[in-house]
């Protein structure tokens, strides 16, 4: 609507793999994985903590995302 050129004047880029995105054009580029897998780590590792499975320091995971490089990169 303002004359915006995607990708040429500006780049688009989401996190999060959002099957409603495969309606927008342009093609939107994204990075993420499943809310499911988020969700399933975050409890395993809440209910570690509350069953006194693992009473350490905090802690952080590194999960696994793919790229999907669209139209707007």
């Amino acid at each position: 609507d303002r004359g915006i050129n995607v990708p040429k004047d500006i780049g688009i880029a989401v996190f999060g793999d959002q099957p409603q995105l495969e309606y927008i054009r342009p093609r939107i580029t994204r990075v993420g994985n499943t809310p499911s897998l988020l969700a399933h780590r975050a409890t395993e590792m809440l209910l570690e903590r509350l069953s006194g499975a693992y009473a350490g320091p905090a802690r952080s995971d590194v999960i696994p995302c793919n790229l999907h490089a669209f139209d707007t990169a």
